[in-house]
């Protein structure tokens, strides 16, 4: 049978029914007359509440949520709702005006407390890790479903260009900006040669003064993707600054000369900042010390050759010079006048002190001998006749060597001679002392 529901508003409507225009004589023997109720709903099923990851629209999300966000959402209508019309949340990525990415996800297991029904549902907002989220990037949800007569949301401030709730992100953990100028990132060998392994060193400090485990990834670009070439782990401190280090090695064979890098800040799945860091310029490897010798001779033996004839030729030509110079040294040392630079010695000298009564010798007059003024002079005598030579006895030998003058005594001289610049007069009068100070 089909019936003609009135346009009612929502509540009961009551069909009593009853036979009537039976053949011939017969008329209804019905006992009790039958009785049709239909529900009537004609409203639109009330969204109360919604939240995700339990912060209510307006709010941030924290960014190391959202790779499991759970969605609910609060309902209310007044005739239920069917299980197999399922309720479905829709969001949109956003970073500023453009679109990151967008989703649907389905809300299950309705929990019915009277005339209220709750719904929830999981969700990953990083799609497993393909797409990043950043503290700049909002969420935008809307809601689409309908209650066990089919009538849908409300359409008013639920659709993607008016939607029912929005979102920001926020991150709880150290803020760390790798373009900022605090961040210091720098190869310890920006020109390495094959087979070299050089160091990526990165410095920096948290800039909301929050401290917590974070992670670098260092990726090579290989011409057509991204690959991993290096991690490390970093324990930021609140206020001090942090230092991290990670190691890359250079293949043995290659045939680019120029290596592409970018480095990328993790918190496990999330990616907090990311950052293109100076290539590497591969150049040979220089041979030093030994090793270069044994290249430079097996690649030219020649130039080795007129190396060694050149350095022989160069220690040859400085020996002649000193040898020459030595002799023109030897001759003028023969004609040269000691005697300025001899007083100049001696005038730095301490001269010693006389002894008591001593008379300084006049050199260019000295004075006559002991003798002479014991004896005055005698008169010429005249001329006398040869006499036989009288034979010399010792006792007339002793009587003369009586008259004749006394060396002067003196200390001995050492056996290398004088010192330099005294007499034997001086040495005489000073050479003992000068034997006292320089024993």
């Amino acid at each position: 049978m089909d019936f003609l529901v009135p346009s009612v508003r929502s509540g009961h409507l009551d069909l009593y029914a009853s036979l009537s225009n039976l053949p011939g004589l017969a008329t209804d023997q019905t006992i009790e007359q039958p009785r049709l109720r239909l529900a009537i709903d004609s409203l639109n099923p009330i969204i109360s509440d919604i939240a995700i990851g339990g912060v209510a629209s307006g709010e941030s999300i924290s960014l190391s949520d959202i790779s499991n966000l759970r969605a609910s959402l609060e309902t209310w209508d007044d005739s239920g709702f069917d299980e197999s019309l399922p309720t479905m949340m829709h969001y949109v990525l956003r970073a500023g005006e453009s679109e990151v990415s967008r989703g649907s996800v389905m809300l299950t297991d309705p929990t019915v407390f009277e005339e209220q029904i709750f719904w929830i549902g999981q969700f990953d907002l990083t799609d497993g890790g393909a797409t990043s989220v950043l503290p700049t990037y909002s969420i935008d949800v809307w809601v689409t479903g309908a209650d066990a007569a089919g009538n849908p949301f409300n359409a008013d401030s639920n659709t993607e260009s008016s939607p029912l709730g929005s979102w920001t992100f926020i991150w709880n953990g150290p803020e760390i900006d790798l373009s900022d100028e605090l961040t210091v990132i720098s190869w310890d060998d920006p020109s390495p040669h094959l087979g070299q392994v050089v160091t990526l060193q990165v410095d920096g400090v948290s800039l909301n003064g929050v401290g917590g485990n974070v992670q670098l990834l260092l990726e090579e670009y290989d011409g057509e993707n991204w690959i991993s070439s290096g991690e490390s782990e970093i324990e930021v401190h609140p206020t001090k600054p942090f230092h991290s280090e990670i190691e890359y090695t250079v293949a043995n064979t290659g045939t680019s000369d120029r290596h592409t890098f970018r480095l990328r800040l993790m918190d496990g799945n999330l990616e907090l900042d990311r950052i293109s860091v100076s290539p590497l310029l591969m150049t040979e490897e220089i041979s030093r010390d030994g090793k270069a010798l044994v290249e430079q001779v097996s690649d030219s033996r020649l130039a080795v050759v007129l190396y060694f004839i050149a350095m022989g030729a160069a220690c040859y030509g400085m020996y002649t010079m000193v040898i020459h110079r030595r002799f023109l040294r030897d001759e003028d040392e023969e004609n040269v006048d000691y005697t300025d630079s001899v007083v100049e010695e001696m005038g730095g000298k301490e001269t010693p002190d006389l002894p008591p009564g001593f008379i300084p010798i006049d050199v260019n007059n000295p004075p006559p001998p002991p003798f002479a003024a014991a004896y005055p002079p005698q008169p010429t005598l005249p001329p006398q006749p040869s006499t036989p030579t009288t034979e010399l006895t010792p006792l007339t030998l002793a009587s003369l060597g009586a008259l004749s003058p006394t060396p002067a005594a003196g200390p001995p001289i050492p056996a290398e001679g004088l010192p330099q610049g005294w007499t034997e007069d001086q040495w005489v009068h000073y050479g003992q002392k000068w034997l006292e100070e320089n024993a």
